[in-house]
């Protein structure tokens, strides 16, 4: 995988709490990329198995809202992003 400053900043929130769900607003500003860019470089986690995807129950919604797509990342993409996070720290 390409490793750009935008990738670091994502995988950094992820790690920032590594078991939890992430949704993509709250990732795009927190990491402080557009949503653009967070969408393409959450589709690329995806495909190399570093995250996993599933839609909120729409059943359980308190509030008028569509359903948000939660991200989580696996035990590789735990071992992967650390290590890209690790590499980019100036020494």
């Amino acid at each position: 995988m390409r490793v750009t400053h935008n990738l670091v900043k994502v995988a950094t929130v992820l790690l920032a709490n590594p078991d939890d769900q992430h949704w993509g607003y709250d990732t795009s500003r927190r990491a402080g990329v557009r949503s653009g860019t967070l969408y393409r470089l959450l589709s690329r986690l995806l495909e190399y198995g570093w995250v996993t995807v599933v839609w909120e129950d729409p059943g359980g919604l308190t509030e008028r809202r569509l359903p948000r797509r939660y991200y989580r990342l696996t035990e590789v993409g735990r071992v992967e992003l650390t290590r890209i996070v690790e590499e980019r720290q100036p020494t």
